[in-house]
């Protein structure tokens, strides 16, 4: 049996001793860059075969480190074991999963662009009240032949807006559609048959593990 937190203190030891050369990774050459991940990745993944990280800037000159389980649940346990082993780091801030991106972003995804100020969603009505949420999302350049790789996109996305966590955990079943009717997007915004986007987490939180109602958009 494996002992993770043993393997966690030992990722943890070799990060330190490297810590400053990653702080610094946006100033090198790209062949130096490349070289640092790939060694990263391989300790990380010494730890566990099926996690990625993300390396990105923080406020007040520190960097933010953070683990992912890539989705799966049934390692998220394991992320988290590791983020609690972390060392206290005087320029790094250690996160167990992608947190939520709380702005509007474009995202592409295999050539398709969304923009997420364009995005609309709608609930879909669960029969179990203890289920986990269901969710329409609706765009007006949905092309219904790439359906899958919208569907794609559309996941994505919800990783994104919802954060690792919560996308897996509250997230059960997700469509993609083109809105109906454009020109009435206000319209049914106005009478709570259709929200942006922005909304969803506000709206995870409030209705995780509750059955929602369902929506006609007209």
């Amino acid at each position: 049996m494996i002992d993770y937190t043993k393997s966690a203190k030992v990722f943890w030891d070799w990060f330190s001793g490297r810590q400053f050369e990653y702080y610094v990774i946006e100033s090198l050459d790209e062949s130096q860059q490349e070289n640092l991940i790939n060694q990263l990745l391989v300790q990380i993944q010494a730890y566990c075969a099926n996690l990625y990280f993300e390396i990105s800037k923080n406020l007040y000159g520190k960097q933010k480190l953070i683990i992912s389980a890539g989705g799966d649940p049934s390692l998220f346990d394991l992320v988290d074991i590791l983020v609690r082993a972390a060392p206290e780091f005087e320029k790094w801030n250690i996160i167990s999963l992608k947190p939520p991106v709380l702005e509007n972003f474009e995202m592409n995804y295999e050539g398709i662009v969304i923009n997420t100020e364009n995005l609309f969603f709608a609930p879909l009505k669960t029969k179990d009240p203890s289920s986990k949420i269901s969710l329409r999302l609706f765009l007006e350049n949905y092309k219904m032949e790439r359906k899958e790789d919208y569907l794609e996109a559309a996941w994505n996305i919800m990783d994104s807006m919802l954060g690792e966590r919560s996308c897996a955990e509250d997230i059960g079943y997700l469509d993609i559609e083109r809105i109906p009717n454009p020109q009435k997007i206000e319209f049914n915004i106005k009478s709570g048959a259709l929200f942006r986007i922005s909304e969803v987490r506000k709206y995870v939180e409030k209705n995780r593990r509750v059955s929602s109602q369902i929506y006609d958009v007209l």
